[in-house]
C-alpha cells in the first residue's frame, strides 16, 4: 500500500495543509451527497407510505360505516317486524271504506296500540257520522288521522261543514303530497263552492311571506323569455293572466278541472276536456276520485314512527350502497314537501282551475303586487339626463344643450397652447433663408477663404433647423384644427346620446303606463 502512495502521489502532498483540508472536503462533500440522496429516498417512500395507510384508513373507515349500517339496517328490519299488525290494519281500512261506500257498517276490527287507522276506520259511520271519542283517539296517535277522516266524510257524503276543519290542516309552511292533493280537492268544490273563498286567511298569511321584490321578480321570470325584464313587458303577462277573468262574473262558472279525456290514444295529444262544473255528474266523479287519492295516500303513509323506520332504512341502503358518501345521521334533518306558495300560483295560472276560483286567487296575489303597481303609476315622465362630454372635465350635455361657456372656453384653452406653442417657431422662415444665404456664401468664397467650409456647415444647419420649425408649426396648427373638430364632435355626441337616452326612457314609461291601464281595465272587468 506504501509502494503505491509512493508511486502515485508525493509523499509531499499528504503532508501539506491544503492537501489535507481538501481530502476533508472531498469527503464530507460526499458524505454529504449520499446522505441527501438517502434522504430524498426516504421522503419518497414516506409519501408512498403515507398513501398506502391513506388508503388502507380511508377503506377501512368506508367499510366500518358499512358495517355500522348493515347493523343498524338489520335492526330496523327487527324493529319493522314488530309492526305486522299495521299492514293488516291497512288491508282491513281498504275492505272497511267499501262496505261504508256501500253503506254498511263493517265488523269491528282488532285495534292496533299506537296506530291512528284502525281507530279512524272504526269512528266512521256509513253516512259519515263520526264517533267524537274514537276520532279522538285516533287524531292522538297520527297527523294524518285527521286528513283521513275529513276525506273520508266527504267522500261518504256528510253534509256537515268540513271547512273550518281545513284550516289547521293546510296552514304549515310546507305541503306533503297529502296536503297537496287535498289543495286540488278544494278546488275541484270537493269540499263546497265557496271553500277556498273561506280559506282565504290561509292563503294571504302563505303569500304575505313574500316580500313585493320578490313577488316582482316572479312576475318578471314568468313573463321574459328572450326579452329583457322590463315592466311594460312584465304588465303585459299580467294582462293576459287577468284576460280570461274577465267573463261575466255572475255568469256561469265553465271550469276544466278534472277528467280531461284524451279523445285519442296518442300520449301526445292535447287533452279534450269533457265536462265543466255545470256537468254536476262529471264534477261529482272528479271530486269522488281525488278524495279517494287523498284517502290512499294517507293510508300508504303508514304509522309515524314506522314512516320514521323506513325513511332510515333507505339512508342505510343509499350508505352501504356507496360507502364513499357521507355517513347519514339519523338526527339529519331535510326540508321535505312541497312549497304551498308555488302551488297555489300555478293554480292561478292554472286554465282548468275555475273562473271563479282563480279570480279569488289573482285577488290575494294582486293585493301582494299592489305596491309595485302603485309604484308604477306613481312613476314621473322621465327627464333629459345628462351625458358627460368627452375630452372637457366636469361638463355634461343633456338632449336641450349644454354650457356654451364652457364649451367657447374650452375651445379658447386649446387655441392659447396652439398659440404658445407657434410663439415658439414664429422665425422659422427667417433662420431657414439665413442658413440657405450662409451655404451660399460659403460656396461663394470657397477660392478666397479657408472658412468657406464652416460657413457651408453652418448654412445647412441652420437651414434644418429652420425646416424643423416650420414642419412643428404646421403641425401645432393640425393638431388645433383636430382637437376643435374633436371637441365640437363630442358636444354633438353628448347630445345625441342624451337624446336617444331620452326617447328609450320615454317610450318605456309610455308603455309601462299603457300596460298599467290595461291592468286596471281588466281588473276591473274581472270583478276582482
Amino acid at each position: 500500500m506504501s509502494d503505491y502512495h509512493d508511486e502515485a502521489v508525493p509523499r509531499s502532498f499528504f503532508r501539506s495543509e491544503y492537501a489535507q483540508d481538501e481530502l476533508v472536503r472531498q469527503t464530507v462533500n460526499d458524505q454529504a451527497r449520499a446522505l441527501s440522496a438517502m434522504g430524498r429516498d426516504a421522503s419518497r417512500m414516506r409519501k408512498q407510505l403515507e398513501n398506502i395507510t391513506g388508503n388502507v384508513e380511508r377503506r377501512l373507515g368506508n367499510l366500518t360505516r358499512a358495517f355500522y349500517a348493515f347493523v343498524e339496517l338489520d335492526a330496523i328490519r327487527a324493529q319493522l317486524a314488530a309492526f305486522p299488525d299495521n299492514a293488516k290494519a291497512r288491508r282491513f281500512a281498504a275492505l272497511d271504506l267499501e262496505e261504508l261506500m256501500a253503506g254498511r257498517r263493517p265488523e269491528p276490527r282488532p285495534d292496533v296500540p299506537g296506530y291512528w287507522l284502525p281507530a279512524a276506520v272504526a269512528a266512521l259511520g256509513p253516512d259519515g257520522e263520526v264517533d267524537p271519542e274514537r276520532a279522538a283517539i285516533a287524531m292522538e296517535r297520527g297527523d294524518d288521522a285527521e286528513i283521513f277522516l275529513v276525506a273520508a266524510q266527504a267522500l261518504l257524503g256528510h253534509r256537515a261543514d268540513l271547512v273550518p276543519r281545513l284550516l289547521p290542516l293546510l296552514d304549515s309552511p310546507r305541503w306533503r303530497p297529502v296536503q297537496a292533493k287535498l289543495w286540488t280537492a278544494v278546488l275541484q268544490g270537493a269540499f263546497g263552492q265557496d271553500a277556498l273563498a273561506r280559506l282565504e286567511p290561509i292563503l294571504r298569511s302563505r303569500l304575505a311571506q313574500t316580500d313585493t321584490d320578490a313577488w316582482k321578480a316572479w312576475v318578471g321570470a314568468q313573463s321574459t323569455v328572450a326579452r329583457r325584464q322590463e315592466n311594460a313587458v312584465m304588465l303585459e303577462w299580467v294582462e293576459g293572466q287577468l284576460s280570461p277573468l274577465t267573463a261575466d262574473p255572475a255568469g256561469p262558472d265553465h271550469a276544466a278541472w278534472g277528467l280531461a279525456m284524451r279523445e285519442s290514444a296518442d300520449e301526445d295529444a292535447a287533452p279534450a276536456v269533457t265536462y265543466s262544473t255545470d256537468d254536476p255528474a262529471r264534477a261529482d266523479a272528479v271530486q269522488r276520485a281525488t278524495l279517494g287519492e287523498i284517502i290512499s295516500l294517507s293510508i300508504e303513509s303508514g304509522d309515524r314512527g314506522e314512516r320514521d323506520l323506513l325513511e332510515r332504512a333507505e339512508q342505510l341502503r343509499r350508505q352501504i350502497a356507496d360507502p364513499d358518501a357521507p355517513a347519514p345521521e339519523a338526527t339529519d334533518e331535510v326540508e321535505e314537501g312541497l312549497d304551498p306558495l308555488q302551488l297555489i300560483r300555478a293554480s292561478a295560472m292554472d286554465p282548468t282551475v275555475s273562473l271563479r276560483d282563480r279570480r279569488l286567487l289573482w285577488k290575494v296575489m294582486l293585493d301582494q303586487l299592489r305596491p309595485w303597481l302603485d309604484e308604477l303609476t306613481a312613476s314621473a315622465e322621465p327627464s333629459a339626463k345628462e351625458v358627460a362630454v368627452v375630452g372637457i372635465s366636469g361638463l355634461t350635455a343633456t338632449a336641450d344643450g349644454l354650457d356654451e361657456a364652457q364649451v367657447r372656453a374650452k375651445a379658447r384653452e386649446i387655441s392659447r397652447e396652439a398659440e404658445q406653442d407657434l410663439d415658439k417657431s414664429t422665425y422659422a422662415k427667417p433662420v431657414m433663408i439665413a442658413g440657405i444665404a450662409l451655404v451660399v456664401a460659403g460656396f461663394a468664397l470657397s477660392a478666397a477663404s479657408a472658412w468657406f467650409l464652416a460657413l457651408v456647415v453652418l448654412g445647412f444647419v441652420l437651414g434644418y433647423w429652420g425646416y424643423m420649425l416650420l414642419t412643428t408649426r404646421k403641425e401645432v396648427k393640425a393638431r388645433q384644427e383636430r382637437q376643435l373638430a374633436d371637441l365640437d364632435r363630442n358636444v354633438a355626441s353628448a347630445i345625441d346620446q342624451s337624446k336617444r337616452d331620452l326617447d328609450r326612457e320615454v317610450k318605456h314609461w309610455s308603455e309601462t303606463q299603457e300596460g298599467l291601464t290595461r291592468v286596471e281595465a281588466a281588473i276591473a272587468q274581472a270583478g276582482i
